[in-house]
Formats: structure tokens, sequence, C-alpha cells
């Protein structure tokens, strides 16, 4: 399907002009004729010849908040659409609105069409759009959806932010490492193996590492290669993959920060699809896909199953031991007020101030974990260089 831009007049004539997708020019006149308009012009839009994979997150974003203001603004749909592709400035978000706008004139409703595109738009935010759509609601569900996408593109940008001096501290130091074991330490030690002198076990180890230095890496990475496909194996099993991510949870620290994030990804979510007016069985329905951790997700998928029979939420959640107190505690509270999506906000908003401790703690370990492990290697290789030189001299002064 190709984009087209049209030149028409009415039988009034009043001059029209647009862009329309289709598969042909000659379908594009036959619509003109339909709705009363004389073509007078019809060319393929330049559009027509972009894609619509260079499209990033924060783009997203910008398009959930046109649109929310042009909604709340009481610009119908179609229109709003028609104006946002126009005034972007990435061509191929331009081009994908085209698409979606196209796909509401032919008679998809707004989640349908987007649906359509799920690279962009997440079975979350379709639904989200739906719920919106039938209860008349689409402007704030964007807005909404614009906020949500914004703290999501945040936290993992605070993420990348945090992690880059730990990484880079970690790359130059291996630079070091590789230069000296590689270039330096044969240079000098082969002076003491020519001398017939006998090189003492942590320099002859060391030497003989730098020797096989490409042999090495080259089992190293067979290793890595054997393991994660051994890896990419066992998870196939669905129970293997539950236990491996049971595992993780249970892990110091590392455990605590993917349960928070996951639960906090998972209130932030439900508390919006209860906002969107969903009632709670197809908020949980729909949030349980934004939980990443798959023993965590057997759960809720458990717990959904139990409500949907009559079950209560917080008993068949509390009982795995795996939720932490507060999030047990707010819940409950939450469906005894009846105001479970206030709770769902508060849970949010404590979860979040968790992960960013959590998160900065983790980082202040990395560092100095990461300084004290490459300075005791690159304190090895100097010992290593440094003992066969100590032990020259004092045979020399003997």
């Amino acid at each position: 399907m190709y984009i087209f831009l049209y030149k028409a007049y009415d039988v009034n004539g009043k001059f029209h002009k647009g862009k329309i997708s289709a598969d042909n020019e000659e379908d594009i006149r036959s619509y003109l004729r339909r709705i009363n308009l004389s073509a007078v012009s019809v060319q393929k839009s330049y559009l027509s010849y972009l894609n619509i994979n260079f499209i990033k997150q924060k783009d997203i974003v910008i398009f959930s908040r046109q649109i929310s203001t042009l909604l709340n603004a009481n610009i119908p749909l179609e229109e709003a659409l028609n104006s946002t592709a126009n005034q972007t400035d990435n061509k191929s978000l331009g081009l994908l609105i085209y698409k979606i706008r196209e796909d509401i004139l032919q008679g998809l409703r707004l989640n349908q069409a987007l649906k359509k595109y799920p690279k962009y738009f997440n079975s979350n935010f379709s639904s989200l759009v739906s719920a919106g759509d039938s209860t008349g609601n689409l402007g704030f569900i964007f807005n909404s959806l614009s906020s949500y996408l914004e703290e999501i593109d945040k936290a993992k940008k605070a993420i990348v932010s945090a992690m880059a001096y730990p990484i880079v501290i970690f790359l130059f130091s291996l630079l070091a490492i590789i230069v000296l074991l590689i270039f330096v330490m044969p240079q000098i030690v082969s002076q003491f193996v020519k001398s017939g002198s006998d090189l003492p076990l942590l320099t002859s180890f060391l030497l003989s590492v730098s020797e096989n230095f490409h042999f090495i890496i080259l089992i190293f990475l067979i290793l890595f290669t054997l393991t994660y496909l051994y890896y990419k194996n066992f998870i196939k099993n669905k129970d293997n993959l539950i236990f491996l991510e049971k595992k993780i949870l249970s892990l110091p620290a590392y455990g605590s920060f993917v349960l928070n994030s996951d639960l906090e990804r998972f209130s932030s979510t439900i508390s919006l699809m209860l906002s969107s007016g969903l009632n709670f069985d197809q908020a949980l329905d729909e949030s349980i896909h934004v939980v990443n951790n798959e023993y965590l997700k057997s759960i809720l998928n458990q717990a959904n199953k139990n409500v949907k029979e009559g079950g209560d939420f917080v008993q068949s959640i509390e009982k795995y031991k795996v939720f932490p107190h507060i999030f047990i505690q707010l819940i409950s509270s939450g469906f005894t007020s009846g105001n479970l999506k206030y709770m769902f906000d508060k849970i949010s908003e404590y979860l979040k101030d968790e992960i960013i401790n959590k998160r900065s703690m983790l980082v202040s370990l990395a560092e100095p974990l990461i300084i004290i492990f490459m300075g005791a290697i690159v304190l090895m290789i100097i010992l290593a260089i440094l003992i066969p030189i100590i032990q020259m001299n004092t045979l020399t002064l003997g």
C-alpha cells in the first residue's frame, strides 16, 4: 500500500487536497468519485518510499501527547490523526499514523488499527485505547499513556546512565590487562628466559597465559556459546524457565530489584487500566503481560484464574510468600475501602523509590568491586614482572 497526494474540487467548486493510502492511483480516483470529488491530480508521495522501522519510544510518547491534546479539544479522531501526521518531524512516524488513519477510514476501530503494529503498540496500549474508546475517554487515556511511556523511557535511561561509568572502568581495565599480557610482559620476561634463570611460578603461569592468549579466548568463546545454547534449550521447557526465574528472585540484592521492578510495572499498569474504566478482572488480565519474570507471571495467572472462579486475589498471592508485605497490605486495604486504583498508585510510588535506592546501591557496589577485581589482576601481572627483576638483582649483588 502506498501514500498518494491528491488535489480535487467538489460539486460546489471548493478546492480539496490531502493524503490517502491505497494500492494504486486508480483506487484513489475511484474513492474520490464516490465522495463526489473531481480529481485534478493524484501522485505518489515520497512517504511511500519510507518504512516505519525508524520509530523510537519517544516518538510514540509525542504521538500520544499530541493526540490527547487534540482529542481533549473536541477535534474528531480522523482529523486529529491527520493533523498529527502532518506536524510530526519524523516522517516514518507520519507514515505510520497515515496507515492507522486509513484503517480507521476503512471501518476498523482505533485499537484494531493499532494492533496491526505490535512493535510500537503492545497489547496493553491497544487494550487501554479500546477501553478509552468504549467509555469516551480517549483523550484522557492517551494523556495517561504518554506519561506512562515517559516514565518507562526515563527509567531505562537512568539504568543506562548509572551503568555507563562501571562499564567504562571495566573495559578500560580489560584493555590495560590485555596490553600488559600480550605486549609488555613477554618483552620484559623474555630477557630473563634467555639468561637461563628459573622463573617464579606466578610469572611462568602468566607467561603461559600470554603465549596462549588467542587459544584461551577461543576456548572461552566456545564455552560461552555452548552454555548459551544449553540455556536456550533449557528454558524452552516452561517449567524450567519458571524454576530458574524463581531462583533469580532469591538472589541477594538483585532478586529484590527484579521483584520490585516487575511489581512496580504491574501496579502502574493496572492502575492505568482501572482509571480507563475497566473492572478489576479485565485490568488484571491485561496487566499480567507487563510482568517479565515467569515465576511471578505464573503466580499472577493462577491468582487471576482463582478470581474468575470467585476466589480472593490477596489470599491467592499471599500464600506464595514472594510479594512484599506492604504490597499485600495495600491491595487488601484497596479491596476493603473500594479504592483499589488509589492503592495501586501508592504501591507504584513506593516501589519506584525502592527501585531507585536499590539501583543506586547496586551501582555503588559495582564500581569498587570492578576496580578491586581488575586492580588485583593488574597487580598480579606487575608482580609477575617485578619478582624476576628483584631475584636477578639479588643474585647479582649476591
